[in-house]
């Protein structure tokens, strides 16, 4: 016999919250009823340690002395840190054959308690018997090298021109760029390939590079096996065939560690920026009229020479250069930073065969905050080394030089040629003044032979003579801040490139504003200046002064050169409907060209990031052309549960396995959300670090409920790790149970029949159940060794999150 009633609930049910009845006291300690009920056996238990989130594990429990104690696996107790060397410890790790070994008998001095109704086992263990670690070091037994997986990651672009005034023509334009992988426990195989497409030229593949990698963590190293590119922190990278192993400080924790470029520029109308780096295409993206600055790039080496290409809507180009390298060269006392490489040269282009390359560097730290350099690069006709310092010079910066002596045989003319290059480098952070100075400069002899040169994958009339880098970045104020950015290459023919940028960040009331004033010179053989210089300044007003709800901004942007040429355009950008994942940006413009009649042109383009990836869609036009602009960017990843699509990921991702759990969303993630079989892709997740994985309670419906909604993963480079949350489908009851007209005692245990699943009755016969399916029969055991069961039928769900109370009478098994 039942009644039935309809109540609204959270989504969650706190055992805390039950109350007592008929003015008894209030129940404080649910655990304190339940430990004589408590058996030995194995459960499943969340593990803190010393406070911290540990681990998700199944555990064998031994009862001695009426106290449950923990059986702890031996590989635990090495993730742990136990110390097996200290003298509280009798446990030693690499001869213990036992699987799991009780925590009282292998460190006695160690404790543990475990909360039976929340299934929390927590472990305290004193400091000296676990190793010493630096406060932010994670031990590589923690690391997690992630699940087999076969990865496809892509990111699209592509334009469709439906009509073009100028050249009559028109037609689709598709650029893809494709980084696919399989991973098998520790080994990584990857292989980054691009694909373009356009109306006149057709459609061309072309893979980049293939290579197998894995981590060494005894050596904090990486071995990568195939097509590699070495080192640029001594020598131009250059990019072999063959193996590499080379320190990784990723691995390396950040309290004793020792950098992406940041591409600035300016464009004159909705525009594609390409980034070549050794002649191949590593980065391409559209952007809207104005200065852009590209942060999120990836280059496939260590350090170089980027060629960017600024194409505009009417089909010019501006090419501009710009070298980068890191100053992670410093090293600590004590540190080496090393890289061997050893394959053949895969980018000659002069010899009908690719030479065998032998290149090695090394930095040490020596005492007194001194570094040393030294590196050779090697083979049958062309050698160099190269020796230098770096210093830590503590507030006046971290300073560099080495020279490079070479000594080389021209592949064509046979010449015997020897040359030198020195390298300076400065950089400096200075917290007084908010100050930071990066300089790079660097002097070639007459005779100097680069490796490219040699091997004719550069124009040897166009061999460097020197060049610099100097850009300054510099906190006015609090809100207010100037940058200076400054390149320059000369070469041996007399020409140069020259680009210097200056620039003003300030706040005007609730407006932001900016002020860029850029110049591009290129000097030719007989001494002509050609010169690009203009002036930018842009405006941008949050909507929300209006309205405290908005979300859009609106924006002006007026630029000015010395050819009497100028544009100013009016921007609108914001969210959609409110929507976080659904954003917009739109623009008009009016602009005077010098010699041409004045134009206008107008621009949208929308922004869609969601569970599945991301999604750009525009169109814009001008007196000359029309054309719409796509994107789209994600990724595939086919796993032993089946194949997930989700956001695009450039490193190691974390797959949320929740079975059932469809639409629940994952916390401080955009977008993610679980597809209609539980599972979705975290992506962007930091290497050899704790990243924490949290269920938005929110966004869990009234069906689902997790015994936990949060983990901590800490993968391997490129992992893919699983991120558990065992989730329990089915309706929320609060039944009240009785048995012979008296409500059952407070602390039974009851289960659903053919289900591993245990709850328990609270005060006044209450019972609250989750994830009950609408009808089933309940095994209620008491603790004076009597059972009873139950059968109920649920009635319809109301409501968005309903509990189902229920009174149930139970009878005899």
């Amino acid at each position: 016999m039942a009644s039935i009633s309809m109540a609204q609930g959270q989504a969650y049910f706190d055992p805390g919250m039950m109350q007592s009845v008929g003015g008894a006291p209030a129940i404080t300690d649910l655990n304190s009823v339940l430990a004589n009920q408590v058996k030995e056996g194995t459960y499943h238990v969340y593990i803190e340690v010393n406070g911290k989130k540990f681990a998700t594990e199944d555990i064998q429990f031994s009862m001695q002395k009426e106290a449950l104690i923990p059986c702890i696996p031996v590989e635990m107790y090495a993730k742990i840190g136990v110390d097996s060397s200290s003298h509280d410890v009798n446990i030693n790790l690499d001869k213990e054959d036992r699987s799991c070994v009780l925590l009282n008998e292998a460190v006695p001095v160690a404790t543990s308690s475990f909360d039976y109704l929340t299934k929390k086992l927590s472990l305290s263990f004193p400091q000296t018997t676990l190793r010493t670690l630096l406060k932010d070091e994670i031990p590589p037994e923690l690391w997690d090298d992630g699940i087999p997986a076969l990865l496809i990651g892509y990111q699209a672009s592509g334009s469709q021109t439906i009509e073009n005034k100028q050249d009559s023509s028109a037609g689709a334009e598709n650029y893809v760029n494709f980084k696919n992988g399989l991973n098998l426990g520790p080994w990584r195989l990857r292989n980054l390939s691009t694909l373009s497409q356009s109306s006149g030229s057709g459609t061309e593949v072309e893979s980049l590079s293939t290579y197998v990698e894995r981590a060494i963590p005894s050596l904090k190293s990486e071995l990568v096996m195939g097509d590699a590119y070495t080192s640029g922190d001594l020598f131009d990278s250059i990019r072999i065939k063959g193996l590499q192993l080379t320190s990784d400080t990723e691995m390396i924790p950040d309290s004793i560690n020792g950098f992406s470029p940041v591409i600035r520029g300016v464009a004159n109308s909705n525009a594609k920026v390409i980034v070549r780096q050794n002649n191949n295409i590593i980065y391409q993206t559209n952007v809207a009229p104005g200065p852009f600055a590209i942060s999120d790039m990836a280059p496939v080496s260590s350090g170089g020479i980027l060629d960017i290409t600024i194409q505009e809507a009417d089909g010019s180009e501006k090419h501009l250069s710009q070298s980068f390298s890191s100053m992670s060269i410093l090293q600590r006392q004590g540190s080496l930073k090393y890289g061997l490489s050893a394959g053949k040269y895969s980018e000659a282009t002069i010899k009908s065969e690719e030479p065998d390359v032998f290149q090695a560097t090394a930095a040490y730290g020596l005492p007194y905050d001194v570094t040393l350099l030294s590196g050779i690069q090697n083979t049958n006709d062309y050698r160099s080394y190269d020796l230098g310092v770096g210093l830590d010079l503590g507030f006046l910066g971290a300073f560099s030089v080495d020279v490079a002596k070479e000594n080389s045989t021209l592949a064509e003319s046979h010449e015997n040629r020897s040359g030198t290059a020195m390298h300076l480098a400065y950089s400096n952070h200075m917290e007084t003044t908010r100050s930071d100075i990066n300089f790079n400069y660097t002097q070639y002899s007459d005779r100097y032979v680069s490796f490219a040169d040699n091997y004719g994958t550069a124009d040897e009339s166009k061999a460097r003579e020197k060049q610099f880098t100097l850009s300054i970045n510099q906190a006015v104020t609090d809100t207010q801040t100037i940058f200076v950015s400054m390149n320059q290459t000369d070469y041996r023919d007399s020409t140069s490139s020259k680009m210097y940028q200056l620039g003003f960040n300030s706040p005007i009331g609730p407006v932001s504003t900016s002020l860029t004033l850029s110049l591009n010179q290129d000097f030719d053989e007989e001494g002509t200046v050609t010169n690009d210089k203009q002036v930018m300044v842009n405006f941008t007003l949050p909507l929300s002064v209006f309205d405290k709800e908005a979300k859009n901004s609106a924006s002006l942007m007026m630029t000015n050169d010395t050819e009497g040429n100028s544009n100013q355009t009016l921007g609108l950008h914001g969210n959609i409907m409110d929507s976080e994942v659904f954003t917009y940006n739109t623009q008009l413009g009016y602009n005077v060209n010098k010699g041409e009649e004045d134009g206008r042109n107008a621009s949208i383009t929308t922004d869609y990031k969601g569970s599945y990836g991301e999604i750009q869609m525009g169109y814009n036009q001008d007196e000359n052309q029309k054309q719409f602009t796509y994107g789209l960017n994600g990724q595939l990843i086919i796993h032993r549960h089946g194949a997930t699509i989700g956001q695009y990921s450039d490193g190691a991702l974390a797959l949320v396995s929740a079975p059932g759990a469809s639409h629940v969303g994952v916390k401080n993630n955009l977008g993610v959300y679980t597809d209609w079989r539980g599972y979705t892709i975290v992506p962007e997740l930091s290497a050899y670090d704790n990243n924490s994985i949290q269920i938005d309670a929110d966004s869990v419906g009234a069906n689902i409920s997790f015994e936990n909604i949060s983990t901590n993963v800490i993968p391997t480079k490129d992992a893919v790790v699983l991120a558990n949350f065992p989730a329990n489908i089915g309706r929320k009851v609060l039944f009240t149970v009785s048995q012979r007209g008296k409500v059952i005692p407070f602390g039974s245990q009851a289960s659903l029949i053919d289900s591993d699943r245990m709850f328990f009755v609270g005060d006044g016969g209450q019972l609250f159940i989750t994830g009950a399916p609408d009808e089933g029969d309940l095994s209620i055991s008491m603790d004076d060794k009597q059972a009873c069961k139950a059968h109920y039928k649920l009635p319809v769900a109301s409501g968005k999150l309903p509990i189902t109370m229920m009174k149930l009478t139970c009878g005899n098994s």
